[in-house]
């Protein structure tokens, strides 16, 4: 599901490239809101199943403090890139970074299987 979600994420980043101005951002919007509620709870499932059920609390906690602090420093990175570039330079980034999550995520899935 995380490796879905994270395709239609990028896919989603890479219309917005395309159509920037309603309506047809509105389809970027739509696929992207499936992305993310497919991603979500998909990568908290594979950061926090493996976990013993007495460190799993511990885990949550970690999860969730890089998970904020990952939507406070996209945000401040991407808002200076607006401010010296122009808005329409944050555009460009946003299917690059989700492609990324998802080149990342396929390689660590590659990993485990070849370790088993």
């Amino acid at each position: 599901m995380a490796l879905v979600g994270l395709l239609l994420s990028s896919i989603s980043y890479g219309i917005l490239v395309i159509y920037l101005l309603p309506p047809e951002a509105y389809l970027s919007a739509a696929i992207l809101g499936m992305g993310f509620g497919l991603t979500v709870p998909a990568l908290q499932m594979l950061a926090l199943a493996a976990l013993p059920k007495n460190i799993r609390g511990v885990g949550s906690s970690i999860y969730t403090m890089f998970f904020d602090l990952g939507y406070l420093s996209g945000p401040l990175a991407l808002g200076y890139l607006a401010e010296s570039e122009g808005y329409k330079s944050v555009f460009f980034f946003l299917p690059i970074l989700t492609f990324l999550s998802l080149l990342n995520l396929m390689i660590l899935r590659l990993w485990r299987r070849k370790k088993a």
